[in-house]
């Protein structure tokens, strides 16, 4: 079988009858319950191909739609982000021919070998780079499903992780857009992004979540967008301590030009008193001594008669 994740419906011909996805005659319900909260799952069977709408995170803003498409023959138009395939094999032992058909599908080379995949048993399973190979028998077939749903799910925080990082990469110095690309990263890490999205009763998906996972990076890609978070948090707390020093540097020279002005007043206030006190001095004497004193104070302050 082999197995392609896309951004893109692969094949619209198909029918259009799509039912809620299960596993092995099951509904999905090994991820914690927000993500299944946030997940939708579609299957449309063909008669050769199978066919999965999944979406990741919906009724957020973060929503992540994939596709995924599984053939019995080796498709020839291949664009994905994500392969796997699943091979047949007794007790999971596969032939050298097997085996390099899963390299060729994975690595377009010979270099995925024997030697590549771990021994579950039943069963011989690999990820590699943004793969999985899996050889065994078919009553372990919907392990496979189960195995490219988490594969999926690593597609989709990988697509919403690069995407936000590069929104914060491209900021543009505006303030406001600043705060809600932040607001975003934040929501999108407390709300969708679980470092262990599998129950951890589980016995197997864990541990298969685990290697998928730090295979894809997720964890170092996600310690980036946190690195990101905190600078830009030290930037906008730096813009604000500059704020504020400025903000009280104003209002010190407001305060200064206030005195200044309130010492004017007072001096001008003062003056207006003397010059009060001197015309009711001068308003005592007789009138030829008088008028040549009101004259000459008119004269000094300004007003020739």
């Amino acid at each position: 079988m082999f197995v392609t994740i896309s951004k893109h419906q692969e094949n619209k011909n198909h029918s259009d009858k799509w039912d809620n996805l299960t596993i092995g005659g099951k509904p999905i319900a090994f991820l914690q319950q927000p993500l299944l909260n946030q997940f939708e799952g579609k299957v449309n069977r063909a008669d050769k191909s199978t066919f999965w709408y999944l979406e990741f995170f919906k009724d957020t803003e973060y929503k992540i739609e994939l596709f995924v498409s599984f053939h019995t023959e080796k498709p020839e138009r291949i664009k994905c982000i994500s392969k796997a395939i699943w091979q047949e094999a007794s007790n999971g032992r596969p032939s050298q021919g097997q085996v390099e058909i899963a390299s060729r599908w994975l690595r377009g080379s010979s270099t995925l070998g024997l030697k590549d995949y771990e021994d579950r048993g039943d069963l011989l399973w690999s990820v590699d780079g943004t793969g999985f190979s899996m050889f065994s028998d078919s009553i372990q077939y919907p392990r496979f499903e189960r195995a490219v749903l988490l594969l999926a799910l690593t597609c989709a925080y990988r697509l919403r992780l690069q995407a936000l990082i590069n929104e914060l990469a491209d900021w543009d110095n505006d303030p406001l857009r600043l705060t809600k690309l932040v607001r975003r990263a934040t929501e999108f890490n407390a709300r969708c992004y679980f470092r262990h999205p599998v129950l951890m009763d589980r016995t197997e998906l864990p541990y298969v979540w685990d290697r998928m996972s730090e295979r894809m990076r997720l964890q170092a890609i996600n310690e980036e967008l946190l690195d990101q978070l905190r600078s830009l948090h030290d930037l906008i707390a730096a813009d604000e301590r500059d704020r504020v020093a400025q903000e009280r540097e104003r209002a010190r020279d407001e305060m200064e030009r206030a005195r200044h002005k309130e010492a004017i007043r007072w001096q001008i206030v003062g003056l207006a008193i003397g010059v009060i006190s001197l015309i009711q001095v001068v308003s005592l004497l007789p009138e030829s001594i008088r008028d040549p004193w009101v004259i000459k104070i008119l004269n000094w302050i300004g007003i020739v008669l």
